[in-house]
């Protein structure tokens, strides 16, 4: 460090790099303020001697995503879970959803907030379907069940949202289970997004 500068009436110290950058800390009743860096910008220690920087937090640390299902997609066999493919990705910051899949998987260990839109079709009469959210492989929570007793209701639209607690590498993925064949999610349609999943990370 160039020079500190220590200003006790005000709580304050400055401090600036050789460079002249300035930040400082400053400390008033009942909080603690770092001052020096841009809006949403993270204090953080480089990996070459621990010097504190300012900087922006990667996209592979609060990742977020938005996808959707282009066309319809036919569900499994009767009596079986059908994985959603959302196979149109709006955006995918810190490229933790994968299409192909239909999985996100967390690159951060935290608290994460899941979200889904599925209108499924083409049920019969008395058809029943499940939604629910997956967590490595195993039914985490089931969101939504359906019971379909005519032939006045063959499609069915179903909002879910879930908040779960994820280490690296957890994966997680929504699916359908249907009682009957026949059974699809609808995909977009007149240019409304019929069935999507929206992903984004909380906090630690």
């Amino acid at each position: 460090m160039a020079k500190n500068d220590i200003n006790s009436n005000f709580n304050q110290i400055a401090v600036s790099d050789a460079s002249d950058n300035v930040w400082g800390i400053r400390a008033a009743v009942g909080n603690v303020q770092i001052t020096g860096g841009a809006n949403g910008q993270v204090l953080s220690a480089t990996a070459v001697n621990g010097a504190l920087q300012w900087a922006s937090p990667s996209a592979s640390s609060t990742p977020n995503f938005a996808a959707y299902l282009s066309t319809a997609q036919t569900l499994g066999a009767s009596g079986s879970w059908t994985t959603i493919l959302f196979n149109t990705v709006s955006y995918n910051n810190g490229s933790a959803y994968t299409p192909v899949n239909g999985r996100f998987t967390a690159p951060t260990a935290g608290l994460y907030q899941f979200e889904s839109n599925m209108y499924v079709g083409g049920l019969a009469n008395l058809g029943a379907h499940q939604i629910a959210v997956w967590k490595n492989g195993a039914v985490h929570r089931i969101t939504n069940a359906f019971q379909i007793t005519g032939a006045s209701y063959p499609n069915m639209a179903s909002s879910n949202v879930v908040t779960l607690r994820l280490a690296v590498g957890d994966f997680v993925d929504w699916r359908v289970y249907a009682n009957s064949a026949g059974f699809f999610v609808n995909g977009a349609a007149s240019g409304d997004l019929a069935s999507w999943f929206v992903g984004r990370y909380i906090s630690a």
